[in-house]
């Protein structure tokens, strides 16, 4: 891995006591809880760093560390994922701005988002994070002239994600989608049955405080909701932003049936059956998308994702029906077999 040994934000390896956030719910708050129905590309992409800082969860993670490890023999692609792991270290505290509050964006949008970041934010954030580790050379450079680095960090970020999560598009997009699915389905009988059902190690109700089990300050919702967004990458431990402004966001692990990457790359069975796009297609309609929704996700034509859907509804693979003013689409029961099969 680029770092051996885990640290986790605990008592034993962060060196710091730092305190379980207490996020605060008002009536208002109720029933403005969100659980996000697809992976968000930033905080897929920030956490699976922080996977490969440390060496825990090996039956999850470790064919795809391989995976990664196996891609990484450019020296000028190893130097990137060094320079994004001293920017996002696997600690308590990451910057912000590396994952921004619009979770439905494109991986080329997400990143154009992060690299457009303000510099007084980027500035701000790097000398906190500069608080707990070494200034490095490319840390110094970022904060010093964000605009000057911004087209090293856009790369570092698009073949980082290009080495690394895309080839697992599909899987994180079914991972997601059958966690949140799961979750609001809970949520349908009131808050109290969706945090219950949590794991008490990850976060805890006790109306009307919710703790997370995390690095983080207290927050009052004050109206403003929470959102939910299950991620694959995330470890154990829920996280939650350092920031106060935006929306009230608390990230937590999605359920895993398999090994993460146990079935990515070019010879992975959907794929191959498939092709690529149409894979991506079938993944990105088992929570119900419609065309528009789905061509904006995989940066594809409209008319493009609409060959695929006929083709995957002539197969029996996919169901359309009106919801409301639009189409929407769905995979039906042999749709998901062969999902569940290509994982």
């Amino acid at each position: 891995m680029l770092s051996s040994g885990s640290r986790r934000f605990d008592a034993r390896c962060s060196g710091e006591d730092e305190e379980v956030p207490r996020i605060v719910f008002s009536d208002g708050d109720l029933d403005r809880v969100t659980v996000a129905e697809r992976p968000h590309v930033m905080w897929e992409t920030v956490l699976s760093l922080h996977v490969l800082q440390h060496d825990d969860g090996a039956d999850v993670f470790d064919v795809w560390r391989r995976t990664v490890e196996h891609g990484l023999g450019e020296s000028s692609l190893r130097e990137a994922v060094r320079r994004l792991c001293e920017l996002d270290p696997n600690d308590s505290y990451f910057p912000d701005f590396l994952t921004p509050d619009i979770s439905d964006l494109s991986p080329v949008k997400a990143i154009r988002r992060v690299v457009s970041t303000p510099p007084e934010l980027v500035r701000e954030e790097i000398d906190r994070l500069c608080r707990r580790r070494p200034r490095t050379a490319w840390l110094r450079d970022l904060g010093r002239d964000p605009r000057a680095t911004a087209g090293v960090l856009r790369a570092s970020l698009s073949r980082y994600y290009r080495l690394a999560i895309e080839p697992l598009e599909s899987e994180l997009v079914e991972t997601v989608a059958r966690e949140s699915q799961r979750r609001r389905s809970a949520l349908r009988r009131g808050v109290a049955a969706l945090f219950d059902g949590f794991d008490p190690e990850v976060m805890r109700w006790d109306p009307p405080v919710l703790d997370v089990l995390a690095p983080g300050a207290d927050v009052e919702l004050r109206g403003r909701g929470l959102v939910l967004i299950p991620s694959t990458f995330c470890w154990q431990r829920a996280v939650t932003p350092a920031k106060t402004s935006g929306r009230p966001t608390v990230v937590y692990p999605a359920a895993r049936d398999v090994a993460v990457g146990a079935t990515c790359g070019p010879g992975r069975p959907l794929q191959a059956l498939l092709g690529r796009r149409r894979a991506a297609v079938l993944a990105a309609v088992s929570s119900g998308s419609s065309t528009g929704a789905v061509a904006s996700r995989l940066e594809l034509p409209a008319s493009s994702v609409s060959e695929h859907l006929a083709v995957l509804r002539d197969a029996g693979l996919v169901t359309s029906g009106r919801q409301g003013r639009s189409i929407e689409h769905r995979t039906t029961a042999l749709g998901e077999l062969l999902l569940g099969r290509a994982e």
